[in-house]
């Protein structure tokens, strides 16, 4: 496992989020954080995750931006 930190901020509220979470991947580190915006099927379809720019983009296309930082012990 790796420890990643996930931030999120929507540009609504201004509220920046920072969560430490331990997954295999940055793609599962943003999928677990409590802000992830499409924990809920009526957002919408789930973004390409396969890119890491594309997903940044397609967050910022959603009002929020989210980015993470892989944590070296």
């Amino acid at each position: 496992m790796t420890t990643f930190v996930v931030g999120h901020i929507n540009w609504s509220e201004n509220e920046l989020r920072l969560e430490k979470i331990e997954a295999q991947s940055w793609q599962t580190a943003v999928s677990v954080h409590s802000k992830f915006p499409w924990k809920d099927e009526a957002q919408g379809d789930q973004p390409d995750m396969s890119d890491p720019e594309q997903f940044k983009q397609t967050c910022f296309d959603c009002d929020c931006m989210m980015n993470w930082l892989e944590v070296q012990s």
